[in-house]
């Protein structure tokens, strides 16, 4: 098992002396590359033209956050009426969103989107930005990414057709409609399979989005290499956003208790290559992590720095008596030395006060 404190390890002093010295905030010189996970050789061979943060992306990066709801909720109609499914509309969309460089702005704005209450198609759409993200780290080209994004939209196919009340339950669900749950992957393999053997590759893979390596996944129960790598990175990515998701059975896990979570148990459940990559695009303090810096400020993570996966950039929120700060006032820790995180917090617990 990955333990997280192996992770996040100081390097030792014979490692130091090796190696070029490390940002200046960054105690003991941790770098994500020092550790195996968070490596990006082999990952990244070029240098990602799309900004990690677009200050002025925001309504195009909601726009065509909506637009993909919009087609997941016709989506869900669509396979609920007993239509054919088309991928021709959601593949144009996604061309449009690639070719714009939208894939981060649009994560960002889906990860701070309230998710107060579940709702099936703007899960995929979280779950289809993350995926994207995690393709883009392993250099996927165009043609990949458009596949890897089709897929993540149209992998819940079969989790349409079952009932509402399983769904948003808030009891203990039976053993009968857990057993229809596990049922979802063959469902959706047998909607999609009807687009002909242009698409098989889509409809095997959403068939393996819950397979994992250790063998304890479903339907198949497939291990090691013979789960696809497309359904490896989806089950990474959902896996993700369903825990920061809050669900009618439990409240949502803190981004970066979901990331501590995964590179705990992930070498276990997926293939190592995209869960490197995940772990290395998302970093430490993922987007929409809360945080409070040593002089007191309270912000929320908008962008990583994958570089320097300790100094995220900032929104500041509450200076350090709590009043709300200037809205707009941001801080990219790699550029303030003398500022660091000291400690994530939950914001449903931080302390308020307005100014008379």
């Amino acid at each position: 098992m990955v333990r997280f404190s192996d992770i996040i390890r100081i390097r030792d002093k014979k490692d130091a002396e090796n190696k070029q010295p490390a940002h200046p905030k960054q105690e003991g010189g941790f770098r994500l590359s020092d550790t195996p996970l968070f490596s990006p050789v082999n990952i990244v061979s070029q240098v990602i033209k799309e900004p990690t943060h677009n200050k002025n992306g925001g309504a195009e990066a909601e726009r065509y956050y909506r637009v993909l709801l919009e087609r997941a909720h016709e989506t869900a109609d669509i396979i609920r009426g007993d239509i054919a499914v088309s991928p021709a509309n959601l593949l144009s969309d996604l061309h449009i969103i690639l070719e714009k460089g939208l894939t981060n702005s649009i994560y960002e704005y889906a990860m701070k989107r309230s998710k107060e209450s579940y709702d099936l198609a703007s899960h995929s759409v979280d779950v289809t930005f993350t995926a994207l993200l995690i393709g883009k780290a392993m250099n996927y080209d165009m043609k990949m990414l458009m596949r890897l994004g089709l897929l993540a939209m149209l992998e819940n196919a079969g989790m349409y057709m079952i009932p509402e009340n399983i769904l948003k339950s808030t009891e203990k669900l039976s053993n009968n409609d857990i057993a229809t749950i596990r049922r979802h992957p063959e469902t959706g393999y047998h909607i999609l399979v009807t687009l002909g053997e242009r698409y098989a590759w889509l409809a095997e893979a959403a068939r393996c989005a819950h397979e994992r390596v250790d063998g304890s996944g479903y339907p198949l129960g497939l291990t090691g290499e013979r789960v696809p790598e497309l359904a490896s990175i989806l089950g990474i990515a959902d896996t993700y956003c369903a825990m920061t998701e809050k669900r009618p059975y439990r409240d949502s896990y803190l981004p970066h208790e979901a990331i501590r979570h995964i590179a705990e148990t992930g070498r276990d459940l997926f293939l190592v290559k995209p869960l490197k990559a995940f772990l290395y695009e998302l970093s430490l303090f993922p987007v929409n992590t809360y945080v409070r810096l040593n002089n007191g400020f309270t912000g929320r993570v908008i962008s990583v720095n994958r570089s320097h996966p300790l100094s995220p950039v900032l929104e500041i929120l509450y200076d350090t008596e709590g009043h709300k700060t200037e809205e707009g006032f941001q801080i990219d820790l790699t550029l303030n030395p003398l500022l660091h995180i000291k400690e994530c917090i939950d914001p449903d617990k931080m302390e308020i006060k307005e100014i008379n």
